[in-house]
């Protein structure tokens, strides 16, 4: 928080995240609101709220970091952003990744307004549904791409049009 305040000094705040990090700004929010401060949006890329533990074992994050791991660094789509000798220190920061997300359950409400973009294929599971239950101004948009193609061409641009429209209406200056 602190450095946040650094950059900024007073709200409101947007915060924004994609997957996990969905998760991530939510709490940041969260706790930025009981601090006193203003956050007015936060900006989901296909993120699920947490509601119980998906991974039961260290063992079963491994595994599933090692099967992540594998399909980015083999699929020719992402295999440019990989450098081989990363690859050990790309498994490490995934187990943190997934650590973090299996342990993180999304609870209380947040005055913000939460702008979800969901990617297509992604079902409305009770964990996609449940950041409703979290802001009464939860606003749900059909992003472009799968989970894994959001951030990449041609997909890349259309989102980035969903996300220049919702933050041009919090921009527009009223006279």
């Amino acid at each position: 928080m602190e450095l946040i305040i650094g950059i900024q000094k007073k709200g409101p705040y947007i915060f924004m995240g994609y997957s996990a990090g969905g998760t991530l700004a939510f709490e940041l929010a969260k706790y930025m609101e009981q601090s006193g401060y203003v956050v007015s949006d936060i900006i989901m890329l296909d993120a699920q709220a947490r509601m119980k533990k998906w991974l039961e074992t260290e063992q079963d994050i491994i595994n599933e970091a090692q099967f992540t791991v594998d399909f980015f660094t083999s699929q020719k789509v992402y295999k440019k952003y990989f450098d081989d000798v990363l690859k050990e220190e790309l498994l490490e920061n995934v187990k943190n990744y997934l650590t973090y997300w299996n342990n993180s359950f999304s609870t209380e409400m947040v005055d913000a307004t939460i702008h979800q973009l969901k990617a297509i294929k992604t079902a409305e599971t009770e964990n996609f549904k449940h950041w409703e239950e979290h802001d009464k101004d939860y606003c749900l948009y059909e992003g472009s791409g799968t989970h894994y193609e959001m951030l990449i061409e041609p997909h890349l641009k259309k989102n980035a049009e969903l996300l220049n429209n919702i933050l041009a209406n919090k921009f527009t200056i009223k006279v």
